[in-house]
């Protein structure tokens, strides 16, 4: 669907529509507090709500003209009803709390008066988001339930800009608490407000809310599925809605692809603002004769290596798009202008700058990942000059094309997956009896990486067998940034007396194989994937592997479709099974040494670094198989 055939809904009701007046206490607990609130305090005086804000003695004196000022003081009675739901019973309460809970003025107040506290920095700009969502969470001290009533019956005191810098902030956190179909509706209302008023674009932070909200990572990074990967015409709606994205991503013309005729090429290389995975195609390049120039733009351009959409960053873009703005050193663009090739390693901003900077006689070849089908900068690459893509795996290409839509602009693709250095089979297959028994997991301190099916599926095997283990190797998951209740769910896990002594965590390590040759089972239990180096790294080192299909790509083809089938599993059921299925020391041996071969079938480094070259060149036509 093209973003021109995306009709809007029709016309949001007018928010200066009257309301019934209804009493409202509102708690600040200190001066930030009642300075974050203060709009929403005077917009709800504006239109006659009668407010109270019970507030301790120092922040009161900064409350807006027109409201009430109350400071509890606890004189008698046991109020506790009063907050019930807003503290947590297990936090002990202070000063200030038992003047809340004990305060006979605020006693009186609340069987009539809608309750609000905002709580870290958050304020009402969260209610008409957790209105839509049918929920107000009253234990995880955000907003009081009843506080559900004022969205309904004062929508001016949350205006368009809150509402979808409300649900992108939830959303972004992880905490958004009930169904993406609730999100979209939002999103849509959002959308249709600009065809009012007529302005929208990075100026507008309500525009750039919505980009954020639209592609937030709470909501397709690390789930088990995605809006934007199940349906995404009907969820890249309401932005495609908005005039300033048709003008971001409006389609180009193609031009005959570039291929260059020198006997050395030139290569400049963008390595990207993730991970790093380029120096293997540095490798092939060289093999091939082509001289290459690894050129980091996010160094040069700090704007370029902010990963998520900013204000700033949309603003460059608009800057680039629509006035050639690019904002890089001299320098830079004389490295740019001297390349014969220019491969860009991710579809993130490096790539948009490379798109809208390549001349028609330089060849721009962009390699895809599985985060970049969840990201805004897809979208926002000028396709019509890139001659070539590369994805890891056929499905990340087709979540990708599927999340572009119908477009006439877009290059053929080369499906060619990552390959491996001899020295991953140089471990030996026999091991250790105590291998038999020790699973391993790489990378396993993200959600995404879901350490916790892993650590469930550990506590199954041990039902049965107490000698399983599980050996997790890489950064940990405490203190990462996290979603704060999944972390807690793996650190709770990890302290399960079913689990005693049987998870040993071996931290960052740069020399992961020697780690590897005394176990037995590698682990793929991520939520997502493009192609998982991890455990094709173990399976080489002789570890059999249990892969799970990957669920966020599952609809596209998902790990069966990347990996030999043999490995993938779909439960941790069935993953249970296949373990114990090779238990033996002599069945797993068995498998170990199948699946090693596997690896050098399906990913030959030979072929596999010459048809990378090849693609870099254009020398090789377009396909999905090799």
């Amino acid at each position: 669907m093209s973003p021109a055939s995306v009709a809007p809904r029709p016309s949001a009701p007018d928010p200066s529509a009257t309301t019934t007046p209804r009493p409202v206490l509102w708690i600040a607990d200190d001066r930030a507090t009642l300075r974050a609130s203060r709009r929403r305090l005077q917009a709800l005086v504006a239109v006659g709500h009668p407010v109270t804000l019970a507030a301790p003695d120092e922040p009161w004196v900064t409350a807006p003209k027109g409201v009430q000022v109350h400071h509890p003081v606890a004189r008698f009675g046991d109020a506790r009803w009063l907050l019930r739901g807003l503290h947590r019973p297990a936090e002990p309460l202070t000063g200030w709390e038992e003047a809340l809970h004990g305060d006979p003025v605020l006693a009186r107040l609340v069987p009539t008066a809608l309750t609000v506290r905002p709580t870290r920095g958050q304020g009402l700009e969260e209610v008409h988001a957790l209105l839509a969502a049918a929920l107000a969470a009253p234990r995880s001290g955000l907003l009081q339930r009843q506080v559900i009533a004022l969205a309904e019956e004062a929508p001016e005191a949350v205006p368009a800009v809150a509402r979808v810098r409300a649900a992108a902030g939830l959303a972004g956190a992880g905490r958004w608490p009930r169904d993406d179909a609730t999100l979209q509706e939002l999103l849509r209302d959002t959308a249709t407000s600009w065809h009012h008023t007529g302005h929208d674009g990075p100026a507008d932070p309500a525009w750039c809310h919505l980009v954020a909200a639209t592609f937030s990572r709470g909501l397709h990074a690390d789930r088990t599925s995605s809006p934007l990967v199940e349906d995404p015409a009907a969820w890249l709606a309401p932005l495609r809605s908005t005039p300033t994205w048709q003008r971001l991503t409006a389609p180009g013309t193609r031009e005959p692809a570039a291929r260059p005729t020198v006997e050395h090429p030139h290569v400049v290389l963008l390595p990207g603002t993730y991970g790093r995975f380029e120096q293997p195609v540095v490798r092939a390049l060289e093999a091939a004769g082509c001289t290459v120039d690894l050129l980091d733009l996010a160094e040069t351009h700090p704007t370029l290596a902010r990963r998520l959409p900013r204000p700033e960053n949309l603003a460059a873009v608009e800057a680039l798009v629509e006035r050639g703005e690019h904002g890089l050193p001299a320098e830079v663009v004389e490295r740019l202008a001297a390349a014969d090739v220019v491969w860009a390693e991710w579809a993130d901003l490096p790539a948009v700058w490379a798109s809208h900077l390549v001349r028609p006689d330089q060849r721009l070849v962009l390699r895809l990942h599985s985060l970049d089908t969840l990201d805004p900068w897809l979208h926002l690459v000028r396709w019509a000059a890139v001659d070539a893509v590369v994805a890891v795996g056929a499905p990340v290409a087709r979540t990708a094309w599927a999340a572009l839509g119908e477009r006439e602009d877009l290059p053929p693709v080369h499906v060619v997956g990552h390959w491996l250095a001899d020295r991953w089979s140089a471990l030996p297959l026999e091991r250790e009896p105590a291998a038999d028994r020790r699973l391993v997991m790489v990378k396993w301190g993200r959600r995404v990486k879901d350490p916790l099916w892993a650590l469930e599926l550990l506590r199954e095997l041990r039902r049965e067998d107490p000698r399983w283990t599980l050996r997790l190797i890489g950064e940990d998951i405490e203190g990462a940034g996290e979603q704060q209740d999944y972390e807690r769910a793996v650190l709770e896990l990890l302290e399960d007396p079913a689990l005693a002594g049987a998870v040993e965590r071996v931290g960052h390590t740069d020399d992961v194989a020697a780690h590897l040759g005394d176990c037995g089972f590698v682990l793929s239990t991520s939520r997502r994937e493009s192609f998982h180096l991890g455990v094709v790294e173990g399976a080489a080192s002789g570890c059999v592997p249990v892969v799970r299909d990957w669920p966020v790509f599952a609809r596209y083809g998902g790990a069966r479709e990347v990996l030999p089938a043999d490995w993938v599993v779909t439960t941790q059921e069935e993953a249970v099974a296949r373990i114990r299925s090779l238990a033996d020391p002599a069945a797993r041996l068995e498998a170990a040494s199948r699946a090693r071969q596997q690896v050098r079938e399906a990913f030959p480094p030979v072929a596999s670094a010459t048809r990378i070259a090849a693609v870099a060149l254009g020398r090789e036509s377009a396909g999905e198989e090799g």
